[in-house]
């Protein structure tokens, strides 16, 4: 399930980003706003492990 850091617009869904937020977070589905660049790159080079 994605992540952000509370007051933070940006939501991260691999596990292994150096930026996942393991305190101080806020959960969501659905999630609209900014998407992690890590995350994307990540994704997109089939090297995310989801949250």
């Amino acid at each position: 399930m994605p992540r952000r850091r509370k007051g933070s617009d940006t939501w991260h869904f691999c596990t292994n980003c150096s930026q996942w937020p393991t305190s101080d977070y806020e959960t969501g589905t659905g999630v609209s706003g900014e998407k992690c660049n890590e995350c994307k790159s990540k994704q997109s080079n089939g090297g995310c492990k989801a949250g």
